[in-house]
């Protein structure tokens, strides 16, 4: 293990990790948000993987005009994933929502006064009604 992390030879200025190192950190990292992305079923974490992934590049193409190419994958990569995040958190919220006044809509009803009254207190009505 402690060969992943060791210097051998010439370093590439642009990556601090060696190439053996940095592919099992790729490695676990697609496998964390491929497994992530199928849980919750969000295609957003396939996105930060790419990014995540991406960097392996610079790996094989040590130059300037790579680290330029990259940040353009990345800033396209990473702004995709919050941009889906995003829109996935509002659709939830907006179904949260939806739910929770659908469901207070079953628990209420109008009486004809125009007041909003709720079941269980319309029941308690109608038991002290059939009390008298």
């Amino acid at each position: 293990m402690t060969e992943i992390f060791t210097n051998s030879g010439l370093q590439n200025i642009y990556v601090p990790l060696p190439f053996a190192a940095h592919l099992l950190f790729c490695i676990f990292a697609t496998a964390v948000y491929a497994l992530e992305s199928y849980r919750k079923k969000s295609i957003h974490y396939i996105f930060i993987a790419a990014g995540v992934d991406a960097t392996l590049l610079m790996q094989f193409f040590p130059n300037s005009t790579m680290v330029i190419i990259l940040a353009v994958m990345e800033v396209i990569f990473l702004g995709t994933a919050i941009t889906l995040s995003v829109m996935r958190s509002r659709k939830e919220k907006a179904e949260k929502k939806a739910q929770k006044e659908a469901g207070e809509g079953k628990n209420e009803t109008q009486d004809p006064t125009g007041s909003r009254m709720t079941r269980k207190r319309e029941d308690e009505k109608e038991n002290e009604d059939s009390d008298t």
